[in-house]
Order: structure tokens, then sequence, then C-alpha cells
């Protein structure tokens, strides 16, 4: 297997995991801060959204946490380049903390 190969993948896995993990923090947000949004779902359809992204955040962090624990000069080096593209602009946290990598 080529190392370009094992990049990308190792790429691939990281950054789906910071997507999923995004996405689920994202879900959790409008939930429990804008309730209002959810719509008219019942009370078990919210528990079981509310599970759910919480699972995802705990089996992202688990994914992040074993590659970069396996590849660490690999995640280092994909956490660079998404600091390369980091440019203040409609992604940039209000506080101006990094993403939590």
């Amino acid at each position: 297997m080529s190392s370009n190969f094992k990049y990308h993948a190792v790429s691939y896995l990281y950054n789906k995991a910071i997507s999923d993990k995004s996405k689920s923090e994202a879900s959790l947000e409008i939930i429990l801060e804008h309730p209002a949004g959810i719509g008219d779902h019942s009370t078990n359809d919210l528990y079981n959204t509310l599970d759910e992204a919480l699972d995802i955040i705990v089996d992202a962090k688990d994914r992040i946490e074993v590659l970069e624990s396996m590849y660490p000069k690999m995640t280092k080096g994909i956490k660079a380049r998404w600091k390369h593209f980091d440019h203040g602009g409609a992604d940039a946290r209000e506080d101006n903390t990094p993403p939590p990598f």
C-alpha cells in the first residue's frame, strides 16, 4: 500500500470523525438552545434524537483519539492543513478559539 493512499485514507477517516462530531454538536445546540426549532415531535422522538447525537459525538471523539494515537504525524499534518484554511471567515468561532481538534 502506498504511503499516499495511507495518508488519504487516514485523512478521510479523521475528517469524517470531525465532521460527524461537528454535525452532532450542531444538532444538540439546536435542540437545547432553540427548542422551538424542533417542530412538533413527541417526547420520545426528542430523547431518541438527543441520545443519537450524544452517541455520535462519543463515537467520533473515540475515532479521533484512536487515529491520533495510531498516526500522530499524519493527524498533526491534517490539523495543520485545517489551520491553513482558517481565515476567520464564516466558520470562525465567536470567541476566536480554534476548532476543538
